[in-house]
């Protein structure tokens, strides 16, 4: 489900409104608070959110980061290009100081990040990503570099609650049900459960300000970036993002 500039705005309207945001945060708010080093080292992946989560981000991004909106406009289209091509690509909301740009609103799978065993958090990922390495060795018969198939997302073994213990996947699972429950205030079951719409932000995102055509043109993207390790494509719709304001 591709949300359009106005369907975000309509959607923040109706989550404020019927008090969505509110109910989204209490939610957050059951998840127990870790120890954290703020190494940055976790950021490297992308979470998959919901599309409340990212009509939420949105909002954040809008009112709070004008300051970084060219930049984060830059990351979001470059990483859904080229997220299956190169692997150093690191979250767009990862500053330079390796501090989280929307930290206070990061969503669940933020949250819930050292919660999980490291076999639970490892499986989770990889079933993730041998799945889209199907899909386009399958569809358009692109390889992807073994750098990207060996990859493993950081998993932080110094992260400790500071109070009681870890979740583990029971209780996450319990918490999640919570939030598609918040959800569906805003969106049908269907929608809430379609793979589809349970993606990063930067794919939400680069889907509000290009629209289908990022994804019917992701391929060829990424056959000029292996091949030449530049895209003029890429090029063409970094500078349709430069035009774009929140």
């Amino acid at each position: 489900m591709h949300l359009t500039k106005i369907e975000i705005y309509n959607g923040i309207g109706f989550a404020d409104e019927n008090q969505v945001f509110k109910a989204l945060e209490e939610v957050y708010n059951e998840i127990p608070s870790l120890k954290c080093g703020r190494c940055g080292q976790c950021c490297a992946d992308n979470p998959r959110i919901s599309l409340l989560e990212y009509i939420n981000i949105y909002k954040y991004v809008r009112d709070s980061l004008k300051f970084h909106w060219a930049e984060i406009v830059d990351k979001c289209i470059t990483n859904y290009f080229l997220d299956l091509v190169e692997p150093s690509l690191n979250c767009p909301f990862l500053g330079e100081d390796n501090q989280c740009m929307i930290y206070q609103i990061r969503p669940f799978n933020c949250r819930v990040f050292g919660h999980k065993s490291k076999e639970e958090f490892e499986m989770d990922f990889t079933k993730g990503i041998f799945e889209q390495v199907k899909n386009y060795w399958r569809q358009h018969g692109i390889i992807i570099p073994d750098e990207v198939m060996k990859f493993k997302p950081y998993y932080c073994e110094e992260v400790q609650p500071l109070q009681g213990k870890k979740l583990g996947l029971k209780n996450i699972t319990s918490i999640m049900n919570k939030l598609i429950a918040v959800e569906r205030r805003m969106f049908s079951l269907e929608i809430i459960m379609d793979n589809d719409n349970y993606i990063p932000f930067y794919k939400h995102f680069t889907d509000t300000v290009i629209g289908l055509r990022a994804n019917k043109k992701k391929p060829d993207v990424m056959k000029e970036y292996l091949e030449n390790k530049q895209s003029d494509l890429l090029k063409e719709f970094l500078e349709k993002g430069k035009k774009f304001e929140f």
